[in-house]
Order: C-alpha cells, then structure tokens, then sequence
C-alpha cells in the first residue's frame, strides 16, 4: 500500500515537472518571437524595394515570394514562432534571386524594345512617306476613295505619333517610343487599306 506522503509527493513533483514543461516552452516561444517579428519586419522591406521591378518583369516569382511571406505572417500569428523564423529566413534568401531574376528579365526585355525601335524607326517613316504620297496624289484625283477625309486626319494623327515616338527615344524612353511606333504601324496598315495600297 502506498504510503500518504509519498503519493503526496509524487503528485507534487509531477506538478512540478508540468511547470516546468511550461516554462521552457513559454521560453522558446519567448526565445523565436523577438527574431521572427523582426525578420519578418526586415524581409518585407526588402521585398517592396524590388517589388516594383519584379511585378513588372517577374510577376510570377514575385507572387511566389509574397505568398511565402504570408504564410510566415500566418505562422507567426498563429504562435508558431518558430516556423514563422524559418519561413522569414527563407523568404529572406529568395528575395535577391527574384532581384536578380527581375534584372535580367529587365535587360531582355529592353533588348528586345532597342530592337523593335531599330527596325520601326527605320521602316515607319518610309511606310508613311509612302502613304502620304498616295494621299496627294488622290487628292488631286476626282475619283477619291469613302472615307478619304477620315484617313487624312489618321495620317496626320498618325504622323504626329510617330514624331512623338522618337522624341521618345531620344530621350531614352524607349518602352513609349515602340509602343507608339506600334500604334503607328498599326493605323498604317489601315490607312493603306483604306487608300488601296499594297501592304509590303
């Protein structure tokens, strides 16, 4: 038969051993949420300093980051310090990848404009000589094409499009210098349409 005071004792030291189980837990949550806060904290400034770039140029390895910075924000929410600290820290290495994924899609990308806007600004203004030539000699023809009215304003709209467009790129903007170049070459094709002009 078990003795009073040792079941006192037992129970006592079981007690114990709970608080104690408590207290080192309380402590390593304690020890991971000062460093996950302020991981966390850092991590997000360093994604919105290359968000802009990436969401343009790397869109899905962006999103990709974010939503593994929400879940370390869920996690730490939740209490679980810990792997709120390891999901920062993993956020924390993936951002000067995405960095440098958004840079070099970047230089593609304005390769590729400096190429276009070789070509369009070589093609374009003798595409449009073309059409405004065709323009003068119609207008001095009794036999003008419907909507002949119309497509003299668009040529000179669109002429003025193109003028703008390589200010554009003379001042190095070459993102809205193709993209006007485009519309440009766009509202060619039309108005040679409209004039009955072969396109090339």
């Amino acid at each position: 038969m078990m003795h009073p005071i040792s079941a006192v004792h037992r129970l006592a030291r079981c007690a114990f051993l709970s608080l104690a189980c408590a207290a080192l837990l309380l402590t390593a949550c304690a020890d991971y949420k000062t460093p996950a806060k302020e991981t966390l904290a850092k991590v997000e400034l360093s994604l919105n300093n290359v968000a802009r770039d990436a969401g343009k140029y790397a869109p899905a390895e962006l999103k990709q980051v974010q939503d593994d910075l929400a879940a370390a924000k869920a996690k730490f929410d939740d209490g679980n310090y810990e792997q709120a600290l390891l999901g920062a820290r993993g956020v924390a290495a993936a951002v000067p990848k995405l960095a440098t994924t958004a840079g070099q899609k970047r230089t593609e990308f304005m390769k590729q404009l400096a190429d276009d806007w070789q070509k369009m600004s070589t093609e374009l203004p003798k595409t449009m000589d073309s059409i405004g030539t065709r323009i003068a000699k119609l207008a001095k023809s009794k036999a003008q094409p419907a909507g002949f009215d119309q497509a003299k304003t668009d040529f000179d709209a669109a002429r003025q499009t193109l003028t703008e467009a390589t200010k554009a790129s003379a001042v190095g903007n070459l993102e809205e210098a193709v993209t006007k170049a485009k519309a440009v070459a766009d509202k060619a094709k039309e108005l040679m349409a409209a004039l009955g002009m072969k396109s090339a």
